[in-house]
């Protein structure tokens, strides 16, 4: 192409103003995607994003050409969420210990109900599978426990002459025999 108006970008020249203008801005203009401002050098557009537009991830220092895809890199690098509270942690680590120390199940040991606090297990345990002593209230863990406490403790024999109460049948048979045999 000849002509007395030269790109000062590159060798084209051309014969009017007008075509130069349309040479420029179609092969040596660079517009901002962003706000659509124009530059003629890719460093000055460069310039313009970093100092307008760019910005850069808070935990890795990595830089974006928009909010959105920043945070897009943010919520799949560095957001680690729990499923229960929608508590946010920065590491996944950080995010299993929470989970399992603030949800932890805890599981009733009669009757495999899991609650979510040992205060809320006990609470459930003491209402639904505490066992006590019908004579002295005492509380036991299993019926086991509980029986042998009452058999112990509790368990008597009684006279039925004189109502008199025995621990054990021999006992009672013995008073029987001094007291009552000729009654």
């Amino acid at each position: 192409m000849g002509g007395s108006h030269g790109c000062p970008s590159c060798v084209d020249s051309f014969g009017s103003p007008e075509a130069l203008t349309s040479h420029i801005q179609a092969k040596h203009t660079f517009v901002c995607p962003i706000c659509g401002s124009s530059f003629r050098s890719r460093h000055a557009a460069d310039q313009h994003h970093n100092t307008k537009h760019a910005t850069r991830c808070s935990e890795c220092d990595r830089e974006f050409g928009s909010e959105n895809a920043m945070e897009m890199h943010y919520n799949a690098k560095h957001r680690f969420e729990c499923t229960e509270c929608d508590d946010e942690f920065t590491t996944e680590a950080a995010r299993d210990q929470h989970h399992n120390e603030a949800h932890r199940s805890i599981e009733c040991p009669e009757c495999d109900r899991e609650f979510g606090t040992q205060h809320a297990m006990d609470q459930h345990y003491n209402a639904k599978h505490r066992l006590e002593c019908s004579e002295c209230d005492r509380e036991f863990k299993n019926e086991k426990s509980m029986n042998q406490h009452y058999d112990t403790k509790h368990r008597y024999v009684e006279c039925s002459t004189c109502d008199r109460k025995f621990k054990t049948e021999e006992s009672m048979d013995q008073h029987y025999g001094m007291k009552h045999r000729f009654e």
